[in-house]
């Protein structure tokens, strides 16, 4: 897994497309897990391939940061 990269988010379908120069992986958020300083999204493609994305907070602004701890709260 790549350490950076960009991530497409469509939150109503909880959606996530990993990619770097291409696509890396692309699934549906079916868990997340938020502790105090990360977030872990456990996603699962098309044809049943099985990732898990950690997040930082201090990676990104507060107002993503804010963004991501939400979406995550409303997966469970």
């Amino acid at each position: 897994m790549p350490v950076s990269g960009d991530l497409v988010l469509i939150e109503q379908d909880a959606w996530v497309q990993l990619s770097d120069k291409e696509v890396i992986f692309e699934g549906v958020i079916r868990h997340a897990q938020k502790y105090a300083s990360i977030i872990t999204f456990e996603l699962y493609s098309d044809c049943g391939k099985k990732r898990r994305l950690m997040f930082i907070d201090n990676a990104m602004d507060p107002d993503s940061w804010c963004h991501l701890s939400r979406i995550a709260l409303q997966v469970r």
